[in-house]
């Protein structure tokens, strides 16, 4: 995923991981410029014979194979999609009062779609993508609240179609310094408010021909941890185990469809101000929480389950567990993974 470059900062700063691996999928490794070089190979003189051209005819044919598997794959891992009408879709977001909360909802409503957002904060400047965005105060871990405000919700808006949980906080404080209130209100709001909002959202979607999606808020931190974010990482981690199992208790609504979102470092408050350096910028670039915002908006529409992980590492962080512990933490010296929030503190 490119980065935005600020004017104050080096031209190299968009040259990431990510740019040479979305030039490779656009270029080696697309049918259709793999099926040009055997063409152009013959134009410019090599026999048909010539281990080169069927070298890359086979080649051709794999990157062909592969991409033509891929809606098979989606098919068998999520079933069918459903059918989306967004006249009649109504979105309902945690968080939604800022980051990538708010980023959703005014791209959504942008498309015409109906959003309601709960968050305890509204936005400073309340566009409310004239009429499509309204705004309930609610603090998610008030059962009682979120229950009237859904009520709310389908009374004056319609029945809610799509659940976002962006509710989040974080502290950064190394475990010794967490007080127990500030661990407990840490999975209150960014793990157990989850279970309320979607078993609300699961009972009226269940019977509905139409259907719904419930998209997930997790973090590459579920399985990277980092120094001075063990709560977080640790409500991050308990809600990929949950979506895993409530996609699997999901196959018996087949309508209903699961998004996860595993993310690195977003553009936005939550971490203000945490630079990362040369190395980990290339290796690890902070994710703009616009092009995320388009992408979840973007599977919701298309009616599909899934998973969203960016930027590249995120989608092969897993790997890492399998290599040998003295190079694991080699890696993560070499990226700064546990010293960022440190530094990032000392410079608050």
């Amino acid at each position: 995923m490119p980065t935005t470059r600020r004017p104050d900062q080096p031209w190299h700063h968009s040259l990431t991981i990510d740019v040479f691996i979305k030039v490779l999928s656009h270029s080696v490794f697309h049918p259709f410029v793999a099926a040009l070089v055997p063409l152009s190979l013959c134009a410019g003189g090599f026999p048909i014979t010539a281990p080169a051209v069927w070298n890359t005819i086979y080649w051709a044919i794999f990157i062909s194979i592969i991409h033509a598997l891929a809606p098979l794959n989606e098919r068998i891992a999520y079933g069918k999609r459903r059918k989306v009408d967004q006249e009649e879709e109504v979105m309902v977001i945690t968080g939604g009062g800022s980051g990538l909360g708010r980023c959703l909802a005014e791209t959504y409503a942008m498309k015409g779609g109906t959003v309601a957002v709960l968050d305890i904060h509204q936005p400073d400047v309340v566009d409310e993508a004239k009429d499509s965005i309204r705004y309930f105060d609610c603090d998610v871990t008030d059962v009682k609240k979120v229950e009237e405000t859904w009520a709310m919700i389908n009374k004056e808006l319609g029945v809610p179609t799509v659940v976002i949980n962006c509710a989040g906080i974080v502290h950064g404080k190394t475990g010794r310094d967490l007080s127990t209130e500030e661990v407990t209100r840490s999975f209150a709001i960014n793990t157990v408010s989850h279970y309320t909002l979607n078993r609300l959202f699961i009972n009226s979607a269940k019977d509905s021909p139409s259907g719904g999606t419930i998209v997930t808020v997790s973090s590459v931190l579920a399985k990277l941890g980092a120094a001075q974010l063990s709560a977080y990482a640790a409500t991050k981690a308990a809600l990929m185990a949950y979506h895993n199992s409530l996609t699997a208790e999901l196959t018996a609504y087949p309508n209903i469809k699961t998004i996860l979102v595993a993310t690195g470092q977003l553009s936005t408050d939550m971490f203000a101000g945490l630079e990362p350096g040369p190395i980990e910028h290339f290796f690890g670039p902070t994710v703009e929480v616009s092009d995320l915002a388009v992408k979840i908006i973007k599977m919701v529409l298309g009616g599909r389950s899934g998973v969203i992980a960016e930027p590249a590492y995120a989608r092969w962080i897993s790997v890492m567990e399998i290599l040998p512990v003295g190079i694991q933490q080699m890696l993560r010296r070499l990226v700064g993974v546990d010293k960022a929030m440190q530094s990032f503190r000392q410079k608050g």
